[in-house]
């Protein structure tokens, strides 16, 4: 009698998992947003507890946005050396912030001012490249030029972005941004930084407005971008961010 139980039970077992009823995980938890210009979009949660689009496009092509990212020459080491950050790799909240802290308030103190002689000769420079500006030459225009040149959002985007990599901010835990900032108006970009457990969105384009506290994490923006609901990311090198954001 035992015997005929224990079969029973397993042909019970088996057909359930023919069924599909046993080893099925449950759907994954998942939620609307409405945007600001694209309507509702459907968001997933990770199993990191933040949530991301489920359309959202992740932009691996690192070699053009960051080219030579890890040469090093006299012009970085000049750069590092007055900047003044650690350069190993860090996860640690904390020292993330300050370190986005130092690299924006050094940014904004470092800015050539347009219209002068050393912003028109950098700005021919960058012209002059036939990629997005490496650090080494991010470096050469910061010490033959005297400061750092940005352009468009995406021009300072990227500039800031690099600088976060090369003082050590883990890769995973930032990436260049792009939402829309008016339906007819093309993508506004900008960095976006992971300090668990939130996402907060990180603009170079407000440089000139804003100083950055480490003693306090908050988001920066200063335009209408829907800076909360990103459609595109670009990482940075080595990073293995897969997914594009929700930015609370």
């Amino acid at each position: 009698m035992m015997k005929i139980r224990m079969l029973f039970l397993l042909m019970v077992v088996l057909a359930l998992v023919v069924s599909g009823a046993v080893c099925e995980s449950p759907p994954p938890e998942t939620r609307s947003e409405t945007t600001l210009y694209e309507g509702i979009k459907t968001y997933v949660l990770t199993s990191a507890g933040w949530w991301y689009r489920q359309d959202g496009v992740v932009d691996t092509n690192v070699s053009s946005y960051f080219p030579d990212i890890n040469l090093r020459n006299t012009d970085t080491a000049q750069l590092l050396s007055d900047l003044g950050l650690p350069t190993d790799r860090t996860s640690n909240a904390t020292e993330v912030w300050q370190r986005t802290c130092a690299v924006w308030n050094w940014l904004r103190s470092n800015l050539l001012t347009p219209g002068t002689t050393d912003y028109n000769n950098a700005k021919s420079y960058y012209d002059s490249l036939d990629s997005w500006p490496s650090f080494a030459d991010i470096s050469y225009v910061y010490t033959h030029f005297g400061g750092i040149y940005v352009g468009t959002c995406m021009s300072r985007a990227q500039n800031f972005a690099t600088l976060l990599w090369v003082v050590g901010v883990h890769p995973d835990l930032f990436a260049i941004a792009e939402s829309k900032w008016k339906p007819e108006y093309s993508q506004h970009m900008f960095v976006i930084l992971y300090i668990n457990p939130h996402w907060y969105y990180v603009d170079p384009t407000c440089l000139e407005q804003k100083s950055l506290s480490s003693g306090k994490v908050e988001s920066v923006g200063c335009i209408g971008a829907d800076y909360k609901h990103p459609n595109t990311i670009k990482i940075v090198p080595e990073s293995s961010l897969n997914k594009v954001p929700l930015v609370e």
